[in-house]
């Protein structure tokens, strides 16, 4: 798939000027500012985010891509790998908006425009606790069916489809709803 395609190549990209700003003296990847940032606890911090967010994105397209196209898994694993796949979604999700409040401090953090950093704090412990409620949710509740698939009454594999619960569809849709609402407000 043309996604699994675009995301693997930034993952690769990003990891790499992840590692050359990071972990060498020159940080080649910042040549194109001004002003090269400080390596600093908050620094570390968003970059990181960042990085765990687009590998999170990509395992989830990647597992995505791979079950429910064009890779046939044997029974067994349908379960594990439809709630892997919504895991990573979470946890993407999740580290994307906890880098949104982070790069928001560090754009409006000394102007007249700051957020208060307790309203920050609160909104990203919120956030964390909601992720996690909805893993152990996915992992409860997610059911997976499955299709063999036969050729020549020879069966050649399984397509795996997640069902998730009506409620917890509408749960983390409406969560979704007002986080992103929140962290537009906060």
């Amino acid at each position: 798939s043309v996604s699994l395609l675009v995301l693997i190549i930034i993952l690769i990209i990003h990891t790499h000027n992840v590692i050359t700003d990071l972990f060498t003296t020159e940080r080649s990847s910042l040549n194109h500012r001004t002003q090269t940032p400080p390596i600093n606890p908050k620094y570390i911090a968003t970059t990181l985010l960042a990085q765990f967010s687009i590998t999170s994105y990509t395992i989830t397209t990647l597992v995505g891509t791979t079950t429910y196209w064009t890779v046939f898994v044997p029974i067994s694993s349908c379960s594990f790998i439809c709630k892997l796949s919504s895991i990573c979604y979470t946890i993407s999700k999740s580290s994307m908006y906890i880098l949104f409040l982070c790069r928001l401090h560090s754009v409006y953090g000394s102007s007249a425009f700051r957020y208060s950093p307790t309203i920050l704090i609160i909104a990203s412990i919120i956030n964390i606790i909601f992720s996690v409620i909805f893993i152990a949710l996915v992992i409860v509740y997610t059911m997976t069916s499955h299709l063999t698939i036969f050729i020549a009454d020879h069966e050649i594999g399984v397509l795996c489809n997640p069902t998730y619960p009506g409620w917890l569809v509408i749960l983390v849709a409406s969560y979704d709803f007002i986080i992103s609402i929140m962290f537009l407000i906060a």
